[in-house]
Protein backbone atom coordinates (compact mmCIF):
# COMPACT_ATOMS: atom_id res chain seq x y z
CA UNK A 1 0.00 0.00 0.00
CA UNK A 2 2.60 2.45 1.41
CA UNK A 3 4.39 1.57 -2.50
CA UNK A 4 2.07 1.49 -4.60
CA UNK A 5 -0.93 3.69 -3.77
CA UNK A 6 0.69 7.40 -3.27
CA UNK A 7 -2.75 8.92 -3.12
CA UNK A 8 -3.61 8.39 -0.06
CA UNK A 9 -2.32 6.56 2.95
CA UNK A 10 -5.42 5.11 3.93
CA UNK A 11 -7.35 3.84 1.19
CA UNK A 12 -7.02 0.44 0.37
CA UNK A 13 -4.55 -0.37 -2.06
CA UNK A 14 -5.74 -2.03 -5.82
CA UNK A 15 -4.68 -5.04 -6.51
CA UNK A 16 -6.49 -5.35 -9.98
CA UNK A 17 -4.94 -4.87 -13.32
CA UNK A 18 -5.25 -1.55 -15.05
CA UNK A 19 -5.66 -0.48 -18.88
CA UNK A 20 -2.05 1.01 -18.47
CA UNK A 21 -1.99 1.91 -22.03
CA UNK A 22 -5.17 3.95 -21.71
CA UNK A 23 -3.82 5.87 -18.34
CA UNK A 24 -0.15 6.35 -19.96
CA UNK A 25 -2.06 7.88 -23.28
CA UNK A 26 -4.07 10.30 -20.97
CA UNK A 27 -1.21 11.25 -19.07
CA UNK A 28 0.40 12.64 -22.47
CA UNK A 29 -2.46 14.16 -23.57
CA UNK A 30 -2.84 16.22 -20.12
CA UNK A 31 0.83 16.71 -20.37
CA UNK A 32 0.61 18.42 -23.55
CA UNK A 33 -2.35 20.84 -21.71
CA UNK A 34 -0.15 21.90 -19.26
CA UNK A 35 3.23 22.61 -21.68
CA UNK A 36 0.48 25.02 -23.50
CA UNK A 37 -0.37 26.81 -20.27
CA UNK A 38 3.70 26.86 -19.96
CA UNK A 39 4.05 28.56 -22.97
CA UNK A 40 1.62 30.86 -22.59
CA UNK A 41 3.12 31.82 -19.25
CA UNK A 42 -0.68 31.13 -17.39
CA UNK A 43 1.42 29.80 -14.32
CA UNK A 44 -1.55 29.76 -12.16
CA UNK A 45 -4.05 27.57 -14.50
CA UNK A 46 -0.88 25.51 -15.42
CA UNK A 47 -0.60 24.52 -11.44
CA UNK A 48 -4.81 24.15 -10.88
CA UNK A 49 -4.35 21.96 -13.73
CA UNK A 50 -1.88 19.56 -12.38
CA UNK A 51 -3.05 19.83 -8.78
CA UNK A 52 -6.74 18.84 -10.06
CA UNK A 53 -5.48 16.10 -11.76
CA UNK A 54 -3.51 14.63 -9.12
CA UNK A 55 -6.45 15.18 -6.63
CA UNK A 56 -8.98 13.74 -8.66
CA UNK A 57 -6.78 10.54 -9.77
CA UNK A 58 -5.87 11.13 -13.15
CA UNK A 59 -7.75 8.54 -15.34
CA UNK A 60 -8.18 6.05 -12.63
CA UNK A 61 -6.40 5.14 -9.80
CA UNK A 62 -2.54 7.20 -9.37
CA UNK A 63 -0.21 4.59 -8.29
CA UNK A 64 3.67 4.61 -8.27
CA UNK A 65 4.03 4.09 -11.62
CA UNK A 66 1.49 6.56 -12.79
CA UNK A 67 2.80 9.50 -10.26
CA UNK A 68 6.51 8.84 -11.97
CA UNK A 69 5.43 9.38 -15.47
CA UNK A 70 3.14 12.35 -14.89
CA UNK A 71 6.85 13.82 -12.61
CA UNK A 72 8.98 12.99 -14.94
CA UNK A 73 6.35 14.53 -17.73
CA UNK A 74 6.20 17.46 -16.34
CA UNK A 75 9.77 18.05 -15.34
CA UNK A 76 10.44 17.80 -18.93
CA UNK A 77 7.92 20.43 -19.73
CA UNK A 78 9.24 22.44 -17.05
CA UNK A 79 12.87 22.60 -18.17
CA UNK A 80 11.98 23.12 -21.71
CA UNK A 81 9.55 26.51 -20.28
CA UNK A 82 12.87 27.31 -18.14
CA UNK A 83 14.80 27.74 -21.50
CA UNK A 84 12.29 29.49 -23.09
CA UNK A 85 12.15 31.98 -20.84
CA UNK A 86 15.85 32.03 -20.68
CA UNK A 87 15.59 31.02 -16.36
CA UNK A 88 18.22 29.96 -15.08
CA UNK A 89 17.15 26.72 -12.90
CA UNK A 90 18.91 28.02 -9.77
CA UNK A 91 16.69 30.76 -9.85
CA UNK A 92 13.89 28.07 -9.35
CA UNK A 93 15.64 25.18 -7.53
CA UNK A 94 17.03 26.95 -4.55
CA UNK A 95 17.69 26.35 -0.78
CA UNK A 96 13.74 26.19 -0.58
CA UNK A 97 13.30 23.66 -2.73
CA UNK A 98 16.74 21.72 -3.74
CA UNK A 99 16.71 19.79 -7.16
CA UNK A 100 17.04 16.93 -5.57
CA UNK A 101 14.47 16.92 -3.20
CA UNK A 102 12.14 18.27 -6.42
CA UNK A 103 13.23 15.03 -8.00
CA UNK A 104 12.12 12.65 -5.33
CA UNK A 105 8.97 14.44 -5.31
CA UNK A 106 7.18 11.55 -7.02
CA UNK A 107 6.87 9.54 -4.39
CA UNK A 108 3.55 10.90 -2.89
CA UNK A 109 0.91 13.74 -4.03
CA UNK A 110 1.32 15.85 -1.29
CA UNK A 111 5.44 16.05 -1.69
CA UNK A 112 4.44 16.94 -5.30
CA UNK A 113 1.83 18.98 -5.08
CA UNK A 114 3.95 21.13 -2.94
CA UNK A 115 6.61 21.62 -5.04
CA UNK A 116 4.71 22.51 -7.83
CA UNK A 117 3.29 24.95 -5.65
CA UNK A 118 6.98 26.34 -4.72
CA UNK A 119 7.74 26.44 -8.75
CA UNK A 120 4.70 28.08 -9.62
CA UNK A 121 5.11 30.87 -7.19
CA UNK A 122 8.73 31.28 -8.51
CA UNK A 123 7.83 31.42 -11.76
CA UNK A 124 5.34 33.93 -11.49
CA UNK A 125 7.91 36.28 -9.18
CA UNK A 126 10.60 35.47 -12.11
CA UNK A 127 8.18 36.47 -15.03
CA UNK A 128 6.52 39.61 -13.07
CA UNK A 129 3.28 37.44 -12.69
CA UNK A 130 1.19 36.74 -9.68
CA UNK A 131 3.44 36.26 -7.23
CA UNK A 132 3.16 35.59 -3.58
CA UNK A 133 3.24 38.85 -2.45
CA UNK A 134 0.58 39.97 -4.83
CA UNK A 135 -2.02 37.29 -4.33
CA UNK A 136 -1.45 38.41 -0.30
CA UNK A 137 -2.98 41.64 -1.22
CA UNK A 138 -5.61 40.58 -3.63
CA UNK A 139 -6.66 38.52 -0.91
CA UNK A 140 -6.33 41.18 2.26
CA UNK A 141 -8.52 43.26 -0.57
CA UNK A 142 -11.24 41.03 -1.01
CA UNK A 143 -11.33 40.00 2.85
CA UNK A 144 -11.81 44.25 3.98
CA UNK A 145 -13.86 44.57 0.91
CA UNK A 146 -16.28 41.99 2.18
CA UNK A 147 -15.61 42.38 6.15
CA UNK A 148 -19.70 42.60 6.57
CA UNK A 149 -20.34 39.31 5.04
CA UNK A 150 -18.90 35.51 6.58
CA UNK A 151 -16.60 35.07 3.99
CA UNK A 152 -14.86 31.71 3.72
CA UNK A 153 -11.10 30.68 3.26
CA UNK A 154 -12.03 29.41 -0.24
CA UNK A 155 -13.95 32.24 -1.12
CA UNK A 156 -10.45 34.20 -0.19
CA UNK A 157 -8.84 31.89 -2.53
CA UNK A 158 -11.37 31.51 -5.43
CA UNK A 159 -10.93 35.27 -5.51
CA UNK A 160 -6.88 35.38 -5.89
CA UNK A 161 -7.02 32.68 -8.13
CA UNK A 162 -5.13 30.03 -5.51
CA UNK A 163 -5.18 27.06 -4.06
CA UNK A 164 -6.65 27.32 -0.58
CA UNK A 165 -4.06 25.16 1.13
CA UNK A 166 -1.14 27.24 -0.36
CA UNK A 167 -2.49 30.79 0.13
CA UNK A 168 -3.18 29.80 3.59
CA UNK A 169 0.79 28.90 3.77
CA UNK A 170 1.72 32.06 2.14
CA UNK A 171 -0.91 33.88 4.45
CA UNK A 172 1.36 32.19 7.34
CA UNK A 173 5.05 32.83 5.90
CA UNK A 174 3.72 36.96 4.97
CA UNK A 175 1.80 37.83 7.84
CA UNK A 176 2.47 35.33 10.82
CA UNK A 177 -1.48 34.47 10.36
CA UNK A 178 -3.05 31.44 8.34
CA UNK A 179 -5.60 32.80 6.13
CA UNK A 180 -8.89 31.76 8.56
CA UNK A 181 -7.00 34.16 11.49
CA UNK A 182 -6.26 36.80 9.47
CA UNK A 183 -9.41 36.95 8.55
CA UNK A 184 -11.04 36.85 12.12
CA UNK A 185 -7.88 39.37 13.03
CA UNK A 186 -9.49 41.82 10.02
CA UNK A 187 -12.94 41.95 11.47
CA UNK A 188 -11.89 42.54 14.80
CA UNK A 189 -9.61 45.59 13.79
CA UNK A 190 -12.75 46.95 12.33
CA UNK A 191 -14.90 46.18 14.68
CA UNK A 192 -12.65 48.01 17.29
CA UNK A 193 -12.72 50.75 15.06
CA UNK A 194 -16.58 51.22 15.34
CA UNK A 195 -16.44 50.18 19.11
CA UNK A 196 -14.17 53.34 19.58
CA UNK A 197 -15.50 55.90 16.81
CA UNK A 198 -19.42 54.92 17.26
CA UNK A 199 -22.47 54.73 19.80
CA UNK A 200 -23.89 51.39 18.18
CA UNK A 201 -24.74 48.76 20.23
CA UNK A 202 -22.23 45.81 20.05
CA UNK A 203 -25.12 43.47 18.61
CA UNK A 204 -25.12 45.55 15.46
CA UNK A 205 -21.45 46.01 15.20
CA UNK A 206 -21.25 41.89 15.30
CA UNK A 207 -23.65 42.06 12.27
CA UNK A 208 -21.87 44.70 10.94
CA UNK A 209 -18.41 42.76 10.77
CA UNK A 210 -19.75 39.38 9.57
CA UNK A 211 -20.67 37.40 12.46
CA UNK A 212 -24.69 36.54 12.57
CA UNK A 213 -24.29 35.11 16.18
CA UNK A 214 -23.31 37.48 18.66
CA UNK A 215 -21.94 35.20 21.00
CA UNK A 216 -19.33 33.19 18.45
CA UNK A 217 -18.32 37.23 17.85
CA UNK A 218 -18.20 37.73 21.61
CA UNK A 219 -15.85 34.78 22.09
CA UNK A 220 -13.70 35.62 19.19
CA UNK A 221 -12.89 39.36 20.03
CA UNK A 222 -12.33 37.98 23.99
CA UNK A 223 -9.67 35.29 22.23
CA UNK A 224 -8.06 37.56 20.15
CA UNK A 225 -8.22 40.99 22.17
CA UNK A 226 -8.31 39.91 25.93
CA UNK A 227 -11.83 41.44 26.62
CA UNK A 228 -15.09 41.83 25.98
CA UNK A 229 -16.59 44.31 23.19
CA UNK A 230 -18.14 46.17 25.83
CA UNK A 231 -14.45 46.66 28.22
CA UNK A 232 -12.89 47.23 25.11
CA UNK A 233 -14.93 50.20 24.64
CA UNK A 234 -15.29 51.08 28.31
CA UNK A 235 -11.68 51.23 28.25
CA UNK A 236 -11.08 53.41 25.10
CA UNK A 237 -13.29 56.30 26.78
CA UNK A 238 -11.06 56.03 29.48
CA UNK A 239 -7.90 56.90 27.99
Amino acid sequence: LMKDNVRRESLVAYTGEINKEKSDHSHQVQIGIWEKLLEQKQFNSFRDSVLGYLQNGGPGRMDAKDMMKVHEGITQILLICLVNHQISSDQVFDQGLPYLTYMNSWESVEKFSEALEYIVDKLNTLEGGAGGGDMIEEGITFIRQNIDRDISVVEVADHAGMNPEYLTKLFKKHTGYTLKEYIVKEKLEAAKMLLTTTELPVTLISGHVGYGNYSNFTRSFKQMVGCTPMEYRKNQKMQ
